[in-house]
């Protein structure tokens, strides 16, 4: 029942229009072919706008990942893993009880590493920092080769390395 007045209200609308748009003149369809050119050119510009945006935030994110991957967690990544190889290295050839729950670094990776923390750090998430800063400033001997418990470093050397494989997948996404 609704059907039936809808098409006659809508055929009613078409040719109430026709009816008024065959009588203009010419200046008239003028001013509407430009108001109608006007209104399509409005949304192309602000469609062309939209897909401007969209591709400065992809570019400056895909900056970001290429930047958090190079400058902190490549850096961090290497340094921590090339610790944990070089005290896995040492236990082989020693045999040491001592060293099993630590990992060792020399005092020239930890500065390596600190000032990439310091520099690049504010990229983590805040509790990702603190427990990051406080594992690397409080290790468990002081001295030339600083000594870290062994567990936690390797937890945090393998959710650097998860960070570092998730950014880098996001970066192939984004290019």
């Amino acid at each position: 029942m609704l059907e039936p007045v809808l098409q006659q209200t809508n055929s009613t609308v078409t040719t109430t229009v026709l009816q008024q748009t065959s009588g203009l003149s010419s200046s008239d369809w003028i001013s509407l072919f430009s108001a109608v050119a006007m209104v399509a050119v409005t949304i192309a510009l602000a469609y062309y706008a939209r897909v401007a945006i969209v591709e400065a935030k992809e570019g400056r994110r895909r900056d970001s990942i290429e930047k958090q991957l190079e400058k902190l967690y490549g850096p961090m990544f290497e340094i921590m893993d090339e610790a944990v190889c070089e005290t896995e290295e040492r236990r082989k050839k020693t045999a040491s009880k001592e060293l099993e729950q630590i990992i060792e670094m020399d005092f020239e990776s930890y500065q390596k590493l600190w000032n990439v923390f310091l520099s690049y750090g504010h990229y983590f998430d805040s509790l990702i920092h603190d427990s990051i800063s406080r594992l690397l400033l409080f290790p468990v001997e002081f001295g030339y080769v600083r000594k870290y418990p062994e567990s936690e470093f390797k937890f945090w050397l393998k959710w650097i390395k998860d960070q570092r494989q998730r950014l880098r997948v996001e970066l192939i996404a984004l290019s």
